[in-house]
């Protein structure tokens, strides 16, 4: 009697009796999830995934040069402009982020959440390194005089 042989494992597979194939990561992807979990306005939920477990919904707004910042715009506004409630602990944390960003759109990811907040910041980081290398005005931008004090009436330096 002859014996029956086994299928071959697959050569994906790493672990014995896995049914699950192992794909690649995008790297830009796991570094954006990195970013987004290491930021301190990431929900709690998202921490019970790791980088790798979160990069394959991540890689489309990687692609797109989505930062943490966007994906937590992103669920602010969900729940601001829709209403939806969002769980403290949801009990599957990368189907709700899937759904929040299906319904975000997938055709519109160059429009990234955030992108206007952190321009706003940028220009406003600017303006404040300029003040502060400015010796006609004060910390806040208005000309000072001889004395130190803002000049009368008072006007904002040229820059």
């Amino acid at each position: 009697m002859k014996k029956k042989r086994r299928a071959p494992r697959d050569s994906t597979d790493e672990r014995a009796g896995s049914k699950r194939k192992h794909r690649a990561v995008d790297p830009q992807a796991v570094k954006l999830a990195a970013h987004w979990l290491s930021d301190p306005q990431t929900p709690r939920w998202a921490h019970r995934h790791s980088a790798k477990g979160w990069a394959p919904l991540l890689t489309a707004p990687a692609a797109h040069n989505w930062v943490s910042a966007d994906i937590n715009q992103l669920i602010r506004d969900y729940r601001g402009i829709t209403g939806h409630w969002i769980a403290t602990d949801p009990h599957h944390p990368i189907k709700l982020l899937a759904g929040i960003l299906k319904w975000h759109g997938k055709d519109n990811l160059d429009d990234r959440p955030a992108a206007a907040i952190l321009a706003q910041e940028t220009e406003a980081q600017a303006r404040r390194t300029l003040i502060a290398g400015c010796r006609r005005c004060s910390e806040y931008g208005w000309i000072i005089d001889d004395s130190g004090l803002e000049a009368e009436p008072v006007v904002r330096c040229s820059h």
